[in-house]
């Protein structure tokens, strides 16, 4: 059996299973040089040339997404239909074709099912994944599940606008879904580093040259007791922001800076990042752990592709075995979302873990 997984979200990628065994990944952008690019209708999408050296034909193709709407640039039903229509162009045939509005979901899956627990907790951070539906604008941004060989249960799920000028309380929707104007770890770094550091993997080197006390304005997460659930202080985010929001403003387009930039006030604030999003993030995985009967924890979505701060909780939590998901960005849900078809939709109970990250592309 060939199950072929489609991310048609940024890191646009391909991955191919057969029997459940992962025998090629690719992200289209090492073919497009588009970096870190989506599909749109104008993608050649040649990744899908190297299927043809597996198979012709696939029993099962199943779609990853962030949530594209009709208010967005290709949207996802748009890709979709184009994406059928270049699997016929490449002769590639199919018998089934799955898709679900799930993006925390198959990072999950992804962290899990590559990993050698048997069980284990799932924590998942990012900039934010699908919406909560068509009429309530509120993202994904922090979900926990648990996972028993085939089985996942969902534990809580954080949705939020990741809208710096809204500020409030948490809001019980449902017993494990919550509603809050909380921005998520992505979304600060993302928004905070494009204008001090020209991108987020900077603010993690800078962050070992700074000094947090020379911008600090207290805590930026604060406990909703209610909600049992960290809330983002937006007051103080903005304040720092806009407090040092003249220290370079880098321009991508350009490759400078439209002022002289201050690389000392960069390196402060992007330690004082790095310690807020650590200290909320050890704050999650104590909660999961409180939440869940388990040693286990693998840890998945944008947000983890931090490796300065990932090393951290393996000294705050010692006793806890952690697997760190090596493709935690939006190209992972392609892998993610094939695994979760195989293992918790069709009952294969067979396990692969990742052995390599040589996948053949």
């Amino acid at each position: 059996m060939y199950i072929l997984g489609i991310n048609i979200s940024h890191h646009a990628s391909i991955c191919l299973l057969k029997d459940g065994d992962l025998i090629f990944y690719l992200e289209d952008d090492r073919l497009s040089g588009l970096k870190e690019s989506e599909f749109t209708t104008k993608s050649l999408i040649s990744s899908l040339a190297n299927v043809i050296l597996y198979t012709k034909h696939v029993n099962h193709v199943i779609f990853s997404t962030f949530g594209k709407n009709m208010n967005c640039r290709n949207p996802d039903d748009v890709m979709i239909e184009y994406i059928k229509s270049k699997l016929s162009e490449f002769g590639i045939t199919y018998d089934q074709l799955h898709f679900n509005l799930e993006h925390h979901l198959y990072h999950a899956a992804n962290a899990f099912y590559s990993s050698e627990f048997e069980e284990s907790a799932a924590l998942i951070m990012d900039g934010g994944g699908v919406q909560y539906n068509e009429y309530i604008d509120l993202r994904e941004v922090e979900s926990m599940y648990y996972f028993s060989n085939n089985k996942c249960n969902l534990i809580k799920k954080h949705y939020s606008k990741n809208n710096i000028h809204f500020n409030g309380i948490a809001e019980k929707h449902k017993d494990n879904i919550i509603f809050s104007p909380s921005l998520s770890c992505g979304w600060i770094f993302n928004t905070i580093s494009i204008s001090t550091a020209a991108g987020p993997g900077k603010v993690m080197g800078m962050a070992s040259y700074g000094d947090s006390s020379r911008v600090d304005n207290g805590g930026w997460f604060n406990h909703d007791k209610e909600c049992d659930i960290w809330v983002t202080d937006n007051e103080k985010i903005l304040e720092c922001y806009l407090k040092h929001s003249n220290i370079g403003h880098f321009n991508p387009h350009t490759n400078d800076y439209k002022c002289k930039f201050d690389y000392q006030t960069a390196a402060d604030i992007a330690k004082k990042v790095q310690e807020e999003t650590k200290k909320h993030t050890i704050n999650l995985i104590d909660q999961i752990l409180n939440l869940c009967n388990t040693k286990n924890v693998v840890l998945s979505g944008g947000y983890f592709l931090n490796c300065v701060n990932n090393y951290q909780y393996l000294e705050e939590f010692p006793d806890i075995n952690f697997y760190i998901d090596p493709i935690a960005h939006d190209g992972g849900t392609a892998i993610g979302a094939a695994r979760y078809l195989w293992h918790c939709v069709l009952g294969n109970s067979q396990r692969y873990p990742l052995k390599t990250l040589y996948l053949g592309g």
